[in-house]
């Protein structure tokens, strides 16, 4: 899925820093999508609100200058200044995550020397403008000094990165709640199916017979059910007294049969999934021993497994995804023991699996978090998930925080929370940092 910047970044947070930074330098700034969608914006000159963004030309030219303008000017630079179409000077520095152009900061709608007026006169009669009026909006931008400019200009080179860090972050979060959310609804979709898959067999074998046939010591068929005829495709009765090499034809009869002389010469059962036409079929050969320890015959049961197989490949590959998932995911039982925990959960507690299923969720969670589970417990039975900033207790007894997902099930009669917790503790350093260096920045 490919997302937009307004989904990556801290709106809200952004917006307060950049108020922050504009009251004190002076200037417009914003973060704009590489389509033109201004996601934040602030301290805008009335000069472009009022007539640049409001005419239909101009705004274009706008458009233009945020856009085409911006990136042609970059051109694989930390950050650019250059004229925008309506004559004003823009400071643009590029957000980069993984590689790709995703938007541009903005510091915007001032001057760097006093401006033409005849210009701007005649941008006005082009434009349909009342010349009084525009000429007096114009008068209200600020004309930066060239000691400032620069200060602007590491501001808004580094305040890219942040976000481009902060982004690619969120992206990766992003992307693997959208990974877990497949797998999760795979799973549901997995245990809906093998349930009914389940009750489908259930019910054919009240009707009929597993395919079964009985051979004698010279791989001859003394004896085949009906079901085994209908799975062979054979007419009632005409495979008796045949080798099982020519009725067997169907489902790899060489493989069969080495099975059947290996069960001979060891007097042993064996099991083996055999592959044919598209279908898996389990064959089990048991030898017939009489007094003397003496092989007779063999008895063979042959099942179509075709769908049973696939669905436990599904389910073993479902699995796979959910132990080695990056995330910390972990199952409780309804009195909040812990019946499952990943590979990362594991070694984030410092459990092997047979501590692990010792544990509770009191064993992990930080104990201001404890009072939120035990009130959570009976609401999540109601509305089914819940979301929380947390803290978890490492094994050496330091706590880390984490973003919890917490979802209830019902399952074969038992209930269960399966909680997602991803560490977030690279996101609170950076946070921590950004406001350092605004504190630092006021000062």
């Amino acid at each position: 899925m490919k997302w937009k910047l307004r989904d990556l970044i801290d709106i809200e947070g952004n917006q307060q820093l950049l108020e922050s930074f504009s009251d004190v330098m002076g200037i417009a700034t914003s973060i704009v999508e590489m389509d033109g969608d201004v996601v934040v914006k602030v301290r805008w000159q009335s000069v472009c609100e009022k007539y640049h963004r409001a005419n239909p030309e101009s705004s274009q030219a706008c458009l233009e200058s945020n856009t085409i303008l911006a990136r042609k000017t970059l051109q694989d630079k930390d950050i650019a200044i250059y004229q925008c179409k309506n004559g004003l000077t823009d400071v643009a520095a590029p957000i980069i995550i993984e590689g790709e152009h995703v938007g541009n900061v903005f510091g915007s709608q001032f001057f760097m020397k006093e401006p033409d007026l005849g210009y701007f006169k005649k941008q006005a009669e082009a434009y349909g403008f009342p010349e009084q009026d525009y000429l007096n909006s114009l008068s209200e931008v600020k004309v930066i000094p060239e000691k400032q400019l620069s200060r602007i200009m590491a501001f808004l080179g580094n305040f890219a990165r942040v976000i481009a860090s902060s982004g690619l972050e969120k992206k990766r979060a992003l992307e693997l709640a959208e990974k877990l959310k497949r797998h999760q609804i795979e799973l549901e979709e997995m245990v809906v199916s093998r349930t009914a898959s389940v009750v489908a067999r259930d019910n054919m074998l009240n009707s009929m017979d597993i395919g079964a046939l009985k051979v004698d010591s010279n791989c001859s068929v003394i004896a085949i059910n009906p079901y085994c005829e209908l799975l062979l495709g054979l007419m009632p009765g005409a495979g008796l007294g045949m080798s099982v090499k020519d009725i067997l034809e169907p489902i790899k009869r060489k493989q069969l049969l080495d099975m059947i002389l290996s069960c001979f010469r060891k007097k042993s059962a064996a099991t083996e999934i055999l592959f044919c036409d598209g279908k898996s079929i389990e064959c089990r050969v048991s030898p017939k021993i009489e007094a003397g320890e003496r092989v007779v015959g063999a008895i063979i049961t042959l099942q179509d497994v075709t769908e049973e197989f696939r669905l436990r490949q599904q389910m073993e590959r479902t699995q796979f995804v959910v132990d080695e998932s990056q995330d910390e995911i972990y199952y409780l039982d309804h009195q909040g023991h812990i019946v499952y925990g990943n590979k990362a959960f594991r070694e984030k507690m410092g459990w092997n699996e047979k501590t692990l299923l010792t544990k509770k969720i009191l064993d992990v969670l930080s104990r201001k978090n404890i009072g939120w589970w035990k009130s959570q417990v009976s609401i999540l039975q109601k509305v089914g998930a819940c979301k929380l900033e947390a803290e978890q207790i490492r094994y050496d007894g330091v706590s880390y925080p984490v973003d919890i997902s917490c979802r209830y099930v019902e399952f074969a009669g038992d209930s269960y929370y399966c909680v997602f917790a991803r560490d977030i503790s690279a996101k609170k350093i950076l946070e921590q940092n950004l406001a350092e260096r605004e504190i630092n920045f006021r000062n």
